[in-house]
């Protein structure tokens, strides 16, 4: 009613920039980039509150969880090449010697296939 507090607060509200207003609440969890799962980056992550003093465990934690979500595609790929080449040979090998092992060479022999 007669507060002078409240209007002073009001006037601070409409000199802040929008954004600024808006508290996001971040916790121990983090969005693959299917952009569907979520994932905790520790047990419990989902109901763990990200803090100014534990941002930089968040930030890792994010950065591991980004690097490491398509380590089990990435190994079932190394599988199927280890099965044409070993992967051993893959050092030595540039991309075309790796097509033609893979592929095949781009032209057909017509008397070969005769």
């Amino acid at each position: 009613f007669g507060d002078d507090d409240d209007d002073d607060e009001d006037e601070d509200d409409q000199k802040t920039p929008l954004r600024a207003k808006k508290k996001t609440q971040l916790f121990f969890t983090t969005m693959l980039s299917d952009k569907e799962t979520s994932v905790d980056l520790k047990p419990n992550g989902s109901v763990i509150r990200v803090t100014f003093e534990n941002r930089l465990e968040y930030i890792k934690l994010c950065y591991e969880a980004r690097l490491e979500e398509h380590d089990t595609m990435i190994d079932s790929i190394r599988r199927g090449i280890d099965k044409i080449a070993p992967i051993d040979c893959l050092n030595v090998m540039n991309w075309r010697e790796l097509e033609i092992l893979i592929c095949g060479k781009k032209e057909i022999n017509i008397n070969l296939l005769r």
